[in-house]
């Protein structure tokens, strides 16, 4: 299965290189970063984890976990949420990214988180964004087909259309909440952020 992990990380690297987006791999070069991550162990030991790669383009940060397994992109609870068990963490793209991009966003100054799973290969593949806030809340995006979204030219625009949707799944803890503007409710009575 190494060798496929491999595969994936080089296929992956090569679309951050074609997006023209600096990354970084196992760790940031962003100091305040690499500093958020040496208490990120997926396992958690406490000790310092890192995701696959990692960026800043503009104020967003970038986090990217990989799995050459299609069956290994994301594994959601019993109440349809992403699963935060240690377990699922490790063992899942999309989870780990969220791990990472939670952890960075509350232990640093950084709060415009994009984690993105991806799993498989070139040919066969599924990569998921999901938009991470620091108080264990997350939106999960649509699926995309490449990074292009995420690059200087277009990052922002890509982060304007998620306050300009009139709809989507805003998810912390163990609560869905609907959203519309990035503001959500649990309830169909009022529009607001989530108290967490």
């Amino acid at each position: 299965m190494a060798k496929k992990e491999v595969k994936t990380d080089l296929w992956v690297a090569r679309q951050l290189d074609d997006s023209k987006i600096k990354y970084d791999a196992q760790g940031s070069d962003v100091k305040e970063i690499n500093d958020a991550l040496q208490s990120a162990s997926k396992r958690g030991t406490g000790n310092a984890g890192y995701p696959e790669y990692v960026a800043v383009v503009k104020d967003f940060v970038i986090v990217i976990e990989d799995k050459a397994d299609l069956t290994k992109h994301q594994k959601l609870s019993n109440t349809g949420i992403l699963s935060i068990d240690q377990k699922d963490i490790a063992d899942y793209a999309v989870n780990g990214a969220y791990f990472y991009a939670k952890h960075i966003a509350q232990n640093s100054s950084f709060h415009k988180i994009f984690a993105i799973g991806v799993s498989g290969d070139e040919k066969h593949h599924k990569i998921t964004p999901l938009y991470v806030d620091d108080r264990d809340g997350y939106k999960q995006l649509p699926d995309i087909e490449s990074f292009t979204s995420f690059t200087a030219v277009n990052i922002d625009e890509y982060y304007g259309s998620l306050s300009a949707k009139t709809s989507g799944i805003y998810r912390t803890g163990n609560q869905k909440f609907r959203c519309r503007n990035l503001v959500c409710v649990s309830g169909m009575d009022s529009w607001q952020r989530p108290q967490t």
